[in-house]
């Protein structure tokens, strides 16, 4: 039996599994667009990274699946692992690793596999950071779960152990082990929940929160769970059930005395972190912040599918970094290089620990702050006419802190807000490192042209930022004198033997000295 893990184990393992593949993956296809399509008759050998907004796969594909989409379905067959990052997500076809899955909704349709040799039994573990997973009825998961999300509703069959953290767990199906669940309150409703899906547009019933066992369903192994209420339990538990019950924490009300000060006091602190950093990127940086602000608001879905994949990459990519570095250090301690490998170790910490902590600096504070720049900036041109004097750029810094620090402090929607700044940013700032880089390269960078100034609607501009003059900047070339064409030399001697009858213009006395 499984003991009950903490949750900071969990969260850990969480985003281990989710985010850390087991390999070094290795794209041998890569698929990108509005509308990606692997046919039925298509096979694609090795593993195929996908950027786009629809994805279908009829098809078969021998390796893993990476990469992230609006919506995605599943029906042909995987040979690998999938690690996707979607909105919605239906999985109808079959995979042969495990599915790591990050988004909105999940929909598990596999029916079970008819294998010849019962002894080799597929193994399909399930790994998700979403808000509704459901396996639907007849539908059969070769695996165990894990999941952390608002619901998990199991209609269909579930071989290995189930681990939620959550809202919401139905089992109208069958689990062939334990269950491991910490629910919400059975009081509570799921409307909060339900008006945070609606610009998703998604075919989705959220259940009402806490546990709830089918009289259908079966659970062969131990079912414990922690709630502030006790489930129902109508099915058939095999060994036991153990309920522990916990305080439930409630969201304080702003009709509550002294719960508008806590709000307030956590927005003039968000407020005012995001203030000073941006004010700083704009005393240090104010001609850097141009290309950013001009990339987010030209390509805002590709800003936050930027920012999106290169917040979640950061993760497996320091992660690597570290465990090579380990494995040079204790390379170096198996060699007898004691000093060498205590100088490589701290070296490489150094450098590890640094680069993390300022791309999370940059990611956390600087992009939001940018964000902050940019919706203030919004708000300004929409009060005022677009044709209206240059708006001071700390004056629009401030509203948009102001407006931002507001809305991240909500309990729901803050989250949102929060993300949606966060992956905004951080793919504009990302976007104007990309193009030095190809500045160093010496390739074309990419434009963006700014539109009339009679466009209609309101724009991001930041024409207080101080500007430099093109002409300022082109190198200036060299101002040479022309000369008058030389002459030829008349001689006051007679020529020399052979230099008579020589062409027009032939200065005969080029070879004498002065």
């Amino acid at each position: 039996m499984m003991r009950k893990w903490s949750h900071s184990r969990f969260l850990f393992l969480v985003l281990f599994l989710l985010l850390v593949p087991s390999m070094i993956v290795f794209a041998r296809d890569v698929r990108q667009g509005v509308e990606c399509l692997i046919d039925e008759d298509e096979v694609v050998t090795g593993n195929l990274f996908v950027l786009c907004e629809d994805l279908t796969i009829d098809g078969e594909v021998t390796g893993n699946v990476i990469g992230a989409a609006l919506r995605a379905r599943i029906d042909g067959n995987v040979g690998g692992s999938i690690y996707l990052v979607s909105s919605e997500l239906n999985l109808n076809g079959t995979v042969a690793g495990d599915v790591h899955f990050g988004g909105v909704a999940l929909n598990w349709n596999a029916v079970p596999v008819q294998i010849s040799d019962e002894d080799v039994l597929p193994t399909s573990n399930l790994i998700a950071l979403d808000i509704s997973t459901t396996v639907a009825k007849d539908a059969n998961l070769p695996g165990g779960i894990i999941n952390l999300g608002y619901q998990l509703i199991i209609n269909g069959n579930v071989r290995d152990e189930v681990n939620f953290w959550g809202s919401t767990l139905n089992v109208m199906g069958n689990i062939n082990s334990d269950v491991y669940a910490h629910v919400g309150d059975s009081s509570a409703d799921s409307n909060s929940v339900a008006t945070l899906l609606l610009p998703f547009n998604l075919d989705l019933t959220l259940a009402e929160p806490g546990l709830y066992v089918d009289a259908e369903a079966s659970i062969s192994g131990v079912l414990q769970y922690e709630s502030p209420s006790v489930g129902t339990i109508a099915g058939d538990i095999g060994i036991d059930t153990i309920y522990n019950a916990v305080q439930p924490v409630a969201l304080p009300s702003l009709e509550e005395p002294g719960s508008f000060s806590v709000f307030a006091r956590s927005a003039i602190q968000e407020g005012t972190a995001l203030f000073v950093m941006g004010a700083i990127c704009l005393l240090l940086f104010p001609q850097s912040l141009r290309t950013p602000l001009l990339y987010m608001r030209y390509h805002p879905f590709a800003s936050v599918s930027v920012g999106l994949l290169s917040f979640i990459i950061s993760f497996p990519v320091i992660l690597i970094t570290f465990l090579l570095s380990l494995v040079i250090v204790v390379l170096m301690l198996w060699l007898g290089l004691q000093a060498v490998a205590a100088m490589v170790a701290v070296t490489l910490s150094v450098l590890i620990l640094g680069g993390a902590l300022t791309f999370y600096l940059v990611a956390i504070f600087v992009a939001r702050a940018l964000f902050a720049l940019a919706l203030g900036r919004f708000i300004l041109r929409l009060v005022w006419s677009r044709e209206a004097a240059n708006v001071n750029a700390y004056v629009a810094l401030f509203v948009g802190t102001i407006i931002l620090s507001i809305i991240v402090t909500l309990p729901v929607i803050g989250w949102v807000a929060n993300a949606l700044a966060l992956f905004l940013g951080l793919g504009g700032i990302l976007h104007v490192l990309l193009e030095r880089f190809r500045n160093m390269r010496g390739d074309t960078p990419e434009t963006i042209d700014e539109p009339d100034s009679d466009t209609v609607g309101p724009t991001i501009s930041v024409e207080s930022l101080p500007r430099v003059n093109a002409a300022d900047t082109e190198p200036k070339r060299p101002i040479t004198s022309t000369k008058a064409p030389t002459q030829p030399r008349k001689l006051d001697v007679p020529p020399s033997p052979g230099m008579k009858d020589l062409p027009e213009g032939f200065d005969i006395g080029f070879f004498d000295d002065k």
